[in-house]
């Protein structure tokens, strides 16, 4: 230890090291997007007439789509029937609703999308 003239002490110690360090090369992971297991579109939204709704799924399966209220309220069941993989189809919902929200709930295998719908005057 050392004493400066400003009485502050100054400590001058200093050790250098090297250091090695060794980097594995590592293949890079192709990593790929998993294939979506169901197409679904819902049109128009907002609507003041029917909707439309349009699905797709990935494997065989049987399908079922329910319409409710916003409070649960189970207002039909709009499709429910076997559907082949990749195989489009389309349901029309012409039922009249008074205006609001309502939830859709789309079943397959041991899925299930929901989404909501809002019906204009």
């Amino acid at each position: 230890t050392y004493t400066s003239n400003n009485s502050y002490p100054v400590c001058s110690t200093s050790l250098s090291q090297a250091v090695s360090i060794k980097v594995a090369e590592v293949e890079p992971i192709a990593i790929e997007k998993a294939p979506s297991s169901f197409k679904l579109d819902v049109y128009p939204n907002p609507t003041s007439g029917p909707v439309t709704f349009k699905f797709q799924v990935a494997e065989d399966a049987k399908v079922t789509l329910d319409i409710t209220s916003m409070s649960g309220a189970h207002i039909a069941t709009i499709f429910d029937a076997d559907v082949a993989a990749e195989e489009t189809k389309t349901v029309i919902f012409y039922e009249s609703l008074p205006p609001g929200v309502y939830l859709y709930y789309m079943r397959w295998n041991d899925r299930i999308i929901t989404g909501k719908f809002i019906k204009k005057r």
